[in-house]
Parts: structure tokens; sequence; C-alpha cells
């Protein structure tokens, strides 16, 4: 089996005002490699180059501690700066501009201060991927940045900022308050379901679920929900990592 070497661009999010390094969201796919050597030179590459793209290190996560980050590291790697003529490194605790560095520093500094705006991934050649499907949009699911939903994981567990309020629209447009023979051939078992979810609201008088917590929803509940339905309202599929690249790169539809 061999395996490949995915780099995939990270999409902080952003608030009008600055980044936040905190929360990511996996984007297009920049390239893919057969050589583990080869995607780490490339891999460190984009990291720096990126790295140099913002004008402040201000505008990161809303504070200066990036800032202050650079101060630190560049002291205790004792890397050479220009200054003022009337600066000194020593009345100076924070860099709102990142200085001129080697690329092996600044890929270094990039991992302290968490600025990764990419990151290298490893799949097996044959390794199933699993995408959602939107039935209501007719399209890939997609997320505020534009991004897929995709996994090597059937139930998505590998997310780690994966809200399933995402769905709740159309829950709210095409489930809720609609009586459950409306909504599935097998209004029982989808009754069966509901009530003993926890996180299924469902209301007796009018046979009908007419919330979900979405908070603590499991996605396994859902799936099995989205199953019971006439027309579900999203499906996971199973993709190739070449479909993946091509998808997530807009070259790919349905």
């Amino acid at each position: 089996m061999t395996t490949k070497y995915v780099i995939r661009q990270n999409n902080f999010s952003y608030n009008d005002e600055y980044f936040s390094t905190y929360n990511a969201e996996l984007g297009y796919i920049q390239a893919i490699y057969d050589n583990k050597q080869e995607a780490e030179q490339a891999y460190k590459t984009l990291i720096v180059e990126a790295l140099y793209q913002q004008d402040s290190l201000y505008e990161y996560n809303g504070d200066t501690e990036i800032a202050q980050q650079a101060y630190e590291f560049i002291v205790e790697n004792n890397i050479e700066v220009e200054l003022e003529e009337d600066e000194n490194l020593d009345d100076i605790d924070e860099f709102e501009t990142l200085p001129p560095m080697s690329e092996d520093d600044a890929f270094k500094f990039a991992k302290l201060s968490g600025i990764l705006w990419y990151e290298l991934l490893e799949f097996e050649d044959n390794q199933p991927i699993y995408i959602l499907w939107s039935n209501t949009q007719n399209d890939y699911l997609k997320g505020e940045y534009n991004n897929t939903f995709d996994s090597t994981d059937e139930n998505f567990s590998t997310l780690e900022n994966f809200e399933l309020s995402l769905f709740e629209y159309d829950f709210n447009v095409h489930i809720f308050d609609k009586t459950l023979d409306q909504i599935s051939d097998s209004p029982e078992i989808l009754k069966t379901l509901a009530t003993n979810t926890p996180n299924i609201v469902y209301a007796e008088d009018r046979n009908s679920i007419v919330n979900i917590d979405w908070d603590d929803l499991h996605f396994t509940e859902l799936k099995a929900l989205n199953a019971l339905l006439k027309q579900p309202i999203f499906e996971v599929r199973q993709i190739t990592l070449e479909q993946l690249n091509k998808i997530s790169n807009g070259e790919e539809d349905e």
C-alpha cells in the first residue's frame, strides 16, 4: 500500500479584526506527494511564505502574545535583526512585524506561534474518505470558508470543529412540526428513535419532532434519524483522495 503526503490549507476563523489560530478548518488541497522528504520541504516553504503574508503579528488572536513570542524567539536564538539607529534590542519587548530570518528559524517560529496556514497529512493510497453531500443544496456541504466536511472516519470524529447546527435550517424547514407519517415511510421506527434519543424533542400530541439539541446531539444519532426520512437531508459519500483533491479545488461538482 502506497502512502500519499497531502498538503492542505488551514482556514483560520476571522472576525473582521483578527485571525484565530485556535480555530481552523481544513480547506483546499495544495499538493499531493509520493515522496515524504519532498512533501516536508514543500510544506516548510509554504508555511514560511504564509508566515510573512500578514502585515502585522497583531492580526492574530486579538492580542500581542505572538508579537511577544517573536521577540523572545529572536533573543533566545540569537537572530540578527536590523533596528533603527536609536533602537536597542534590550528596549523592545515585542515585534509587530516578523523580521527576516532563515527558513529553518521561520519554520520553528511558525510552529511555536501556531501560525500554520497549512497541514501536512498522510493518507494510504486506497484509504476511504467520507464526505457530506447536501440533498437540499444538491452540492457538497460547505462550511463558512467554503470548506467541505470530509474525514477518514464515516462518523466524522476526526473533525475538531464539526458543529451539527449546520443542519438546523434544513430540519426547521423540512422536518420539524410535520407528522412522522409525512416525513418517513417508517413512522413507528422513527418515533421509537426520537423518544429514545434525549437530544431529539418529540411532541406526542402532534406526532412530530419539534426540536433538536444541536449542541449535544451525536452525529451517529443524526445519521440514524436522517436514514429514516423519505427525503434524507444529507448523504455520507465515500470518495477517493483524487476525488477529494478535485472537489476541494472546485473541479468536481457531483
